[in-house]
């Protein structure tokens, strides 16, 4: 029965390893290349490629635990100490589970802030313009966490952005 489960556990795991890096592909390279020339985009295909790919990880996870696990009953069944395995398992799915979900979080928190310092560099190394783009300036409104107030003109939140920023250039006009 113990080869049966590690067999069973690598399908299981390389059936997730597939879900996963399907799921890396962010856009198609006939979207990357529309959004490159200027040319229209459908964003709600988009949208609707990132909800699958999302899915697609969430499956492809499922697959790694599920058969990971399977190979963890395996080895302790082979080292005769099946006794218990229930338990252990639970345990284990759980803790795997709880470090998949920090770890996650840490990566959100990081990649946040890696994404405000290149923006900030970027951003003064070229003096940017953000007071002209009324959309980036919500954008990073929503990114810098700045409450949007009820009368908020474009200046008062490009000032609010500079400020979070520390971006103290004069823009080019």
């Amino acid at each position: 029965m113990g080869h049966n489960l590690q067999i069973i556990g690598i399908c299981l795991n390389l059936l997730g390893l597939f879900f996963v890096v399907i799921s890396i592909i962010v856009k198609s390279p006939r979207t990357m290349m529309r959004e490159l020339l200027g040319l229209r985009v459908d964003r709600l295909k988009t949208y609707k490629y990132f909800i699958a790919q999302r899915l697609e990880v969430a499956v492809g996870f499922l697959f790694l635990l599920f058969g990971s696990s399977l190979l963890i009953l395996a080895e302790l069944e082979e080292a005769g100490t099946v006794r218990g395995v229930g338990a252990y398992l639970v345990v284990t799915m759980l803790a795997m589970a709880v470090a998949g979900f920090l770890l996650y979080r840490s990566c959100a928190i990081l990649a946040r802030k890696l994404f405000i310092r290149a923006f900030r560099t970027y951003a003064t190394k070229y003096r940017f313009p953000i007071h002209r783009d009324e959309d980036l300036l919500k954008e990073l409104g929503d990114i810098l966490r700045i409450p949007l107030g009820e009368h908020e003109t474009i200046e008062s939140l490009a000032k609010k952005i500079r400020e979070e920023l520390e971006l103290d250039y004069r823009p080019k006009r």
